[in-house]
This record gives C-alpha cells, sequence and structure tokens, in this order.
C-alpha cells in the first residue's frame, strides 16, 4: 500500500505499518487475521509477536463480532489512522 501526500509532494510505502497494526488490532479484538488478509500480514509484516493487553473479565470476555462488525471496525481504524497520518479525512469505500 502506498500512502501518498499530493500537498506536500511525497508518496512512500506503508504496507508494513498497516500489516502491523491489522494483526496487533486483530489480536486486540480476539479475533485471527481474515483469510483474505493473511497473505498481505506475512509478506509485509515485521513479524514480531503482538504483545496484548492483559485479558478482559465479565462481559466483555462474552461480546463475540461477526465478520461484517469485524470489517466495520477495520475500516473504521484505517479511516481514523489515514487520516490521523496525512492529517486529513481519508475515507475507505465499502
Amino acid at each position: 500500500m502506498v500512502a501518498f501526500n499530493t500537498a506536500e509532494g511525497w508518496s512512500r510505502d506503508a504496507s508494513e505499518e498497516i500489516a502491523d497494526e491489522i494483526s496487533e488490532r486483530c489480536a486486540r479484538e480476539g479475533f485471527d487475521v481474515p483469510p483474505f488478509l493473511e497473505g498481505f500480514v506475512d509478506r509485509h509484516g515485521n513479524g514480531r509477536p503482538v504483545q496484548l493487553p492483559p485479558p478482559l473479565t465479565g462481559a466483555a470476555t462474552r461480546m463475540k463480532l461477526s465478520h461484517r462488525d469485524r470489517f466495520a471496525v477495520l475500516r473504521t481504524f484505517l479511516t481514523a489512522f489515514f487520516t490521523a497520518a496525512f492529517e486529513r479525512p481519508v475515507f475507505f469505500a465499502t
């Protein structure tokens, strides 16, 4: 994945950062990287183990998300990540 900033006239490979963030988010949310993203994460991730927060207790441990909800979470994260990185709104189509 390539990040572009036309206002400042630069572009760069953002694949490693995105792959690592996908791995971290999936681990934090308690689910495996979706099969269609595994190849991307394997090729571009840094391979470091993900440090997880302490386990949750109570109702939080019973919360299960559907694949559709998981992808919505991922899309929300990517939107926030790129918006912060480029200091302007970035949107992903579904």
